[in-house]
């Protein structure tokens, strides 16, 4: 049954929350960053090392992040990721070009990395507590498109502001981070109900840091729908962010201003939110074979159309991505301990950070080496091949997963 004290602490974290999403979100340079480098001299490929560098950072500190989130409170892991952030805006801006660049990646890295699963964590435990938790993925979806709204409402802003200064980008970025971390500590960390005091003190007794993360790696070896979602989840992540990053250089080559790529960025967070929010609807209906081939034949049409029309398969990869969102949260959640939550939803944020360290330099060299659209033809068709071989294989498994159950069943019954 559900206090008056629990539906207070309810309201009073999802309005936090909410406002959270938003100040945490204002990435005003969003749309911009590659175009940003680029005018400050940087080539693509050592743009995508930057982006590698964030990725490699978060490689090697989600694990921990997550950990010592779990260890701290993961509101004080929210604050951190705050003042890490202001740090990457005023790194952007310093007079030495090189220097500045990389070591701004590194304090963005750090930022994403300790806000990674502890906002969804404390979002989670929030509504389990209030006897909600049947409706966190809908609740997920509007947080999510809270974000993906502010996100919209900075890139279209920045869009305008980095054709006029620079600094004033960066500057509302610092000051939207600092307000993001004051929010967080105000958030309340629910108790579990077999707690005797909190568990999410340096004082409170808790495992030690080895014995989590070995009891984080076992339940990875011995759970193969956590592994397939975090494998589906960084892949799908991984084409979207690699195309839509790189994106920003290709628009800007074909034609479009820098104020046009940050309205095409306001609209698309737009879409994605409504898309987040009906994100249950929507995946009832489509599953994952759908997202993937929507999500597919938008990154295709992206690369082929004409420079006015690649907004359409721009939006349409976007949109699926944003989809697909709340309902890998929701999953991912559905499988965790609550004691582990942030170190193992760290695992996917880590599986994303392989796959751009791996790939989105080599997309970067290879458009240095030849031209952005030609990389991006190569890099749709074997999108395509490989969802042309994948699905049948996907199908075929699903049937046998199927005809086993049935056999099993029928044993059963016999017997």
């Amino acid at each position: 049954m559900q206090t008056s004290h629990s539906k207070s602490l309810y309201r009073r974290n999802i309005t936090l929350l909410y406002l959270f999403q938003v100040t945490s979100h204002l990435w005003f340079d969003g749309a911009l960053w590659v175009i940003y480098w680029e005018h400050r001299g940087l080539n693509l490929f050592v743009i995508g090392l930057l982006e590698a560098l964030l990725h490699l950072v978060s490689l090697l500190l989600d694990i921990p992040m997550g950990i010592l989130a779990d260890k701290i409170g993961w509101k004080y892991s929210l604050f951190l990721s705050g003042i890490a952030g202001t740090m990457y805006c005023a790194l952007s801006l310093l007079s030495y070009v090189t220097l500045g660049a990389f070591s701004a990646f590194v304090f963005r890295g750090v930022q994403i990395t300790l806000a990674n699963g502890s906002d969804m964590a404390l979002t989670y435990e929030t509504a389990l507590s209030s006897g909600d938790v049947n409706r966190y993925q809908s609740l997920s979806g509007r947080l999510y498109a809270t974000q993906i709204l502010a996100l919209g409402l900075a890139e279209g802003l920045g869009g305008w502001l980095g054709g006029w200064n620079w600094t004033a980008v960066y500057g509302l970025f610092a000051i939207a981070n600092l307000i993001s971390a004051t929010c967080s500590l105000f958030l309340c960390t629910p108790r579990p109900k077999d707690s005797k005091s909190s568990a999410h003190t340096l004082a409170a007794a808790a495992p030690s840091l080895l014995n989590m993360l070995m009891t984080s790696a076992r339940f990875a070896v011995k759970n193969s729908t956590y592994r397939r979602w975090i494998a589906f989840s960084a892949t799908l992540s991984g084409c979207i962010a690699t195309f839509s990053f790189y994106g920003q250089s290709l628009l800007h080559d074909v034609g479009w201003s820098t104020q046009s790529v940050g309205i095409l960025m306001g609209v698309e967070c737009a879409v994605s939110a409504f898309a987040s929010v009906t994100s249950s609807t929507i995946t009832r209906k489509l599953n994952i074979p759908g997202i993937a081939i929507l999500t597919a034949s938008g990154l295709a049409l992206f690369a082929w159309l004409p420079p006015i029309c690649k907004a359409f398969g721009y939006l349409l990869s976007q949109v699926m991505g944003s989809t697909a969102e709340p309902l890998i949260d929701k999953s991912l959640n559905d499988l965790l301990p609550g004691s582990l939550r942030a170190t193992l939803l760290s695992g996917n944020s880590t599986a994303f950070s392989l796959f751009m360290v791996a790939i989105f330099p080599l997309f970067g060299y290879v458009s240095s080496r030849s031209s952005t659209i030609q990389t991006y033809h190569w890099c749709s068709g074997l999108l395509l091949f490989s969802l042309v071989i994948g699905f049948p294989i996907w199908l075929w498994k699903r049937r046998r997963k199927a005809a086993i159950r049935h056999a099993k069943k029928s044993q059963g019954t016999v017997m």
